[in-house]
């Protein structure tokens, strides 16, 4: 699962090479973005804490952030201002899961991010044994969703 991230994203063939990429995406904000992209940062690493580090995600979702992305969105605050480009055609993208972003804002994209982070901390809270929750795909599918995110803001 990971190998199909590099083959769609060459710059992500580490964790510390999408990390990089997202602190020099970070650098360039100001303001509130630059608050949510610190938070962004944050669940980055925590991601990559657990795929490629192998760290126990019940250790790590407890951690994942939301509180600056809470305030934005209480402020009505537009995230499609970070990019005002939808996601570009690609046809290596258009082919796998992430295909249906192909056309969409950045602002559906973040809410996206966003709403998956809150799905996994609640799931994790009301029902964290259930052995039909593959929690490792779960943080994998997030983590593709933020390396989509990151692609789309570089180009």
């Amino acid at each position: 699962m990971l190998e199909s991230i590099q083959t769609l994203f060459g710059f992500a063939t580490s964790g510390f090479n999408v990390a990089k990429e997202l602190v020099s995406l970070l650098q360039r904000r100001r303001g509130k973005a630059r608050l949510l992209f610190e938070e962004l940062k944050l669940n980055l690493d925590l991601l990559v804490m657990v795929v490629e580090d192998g760290t126990d995600y019940f250790k790590v979702i407890p951690r994942f952030e939301t509180k600056q992305y809470d305030t934005l969105l209480k402020e009505n605050y537009n995230f499609d201002s970070i990019s005002r480009k939808h996601i570009e055609k690609d046809e290596r993208i258009e082919k796998s899961d992430l295909g249906h972003f192909i056309g969409k804002s950045t602002g559906i994209l973040i809410e996206d991010i966003y709403d998956k982070i809150k799905e996994i901390k609640a799931r994790y809270e009301i029902d964290n044994e259930n052995p039909k929750i593959d929690w490792k795909r779960r943080i994998i599918n997030l983590y593709k969703r933020l390396i989509l995110l990151i692609h789309h803001l570089r180009s």
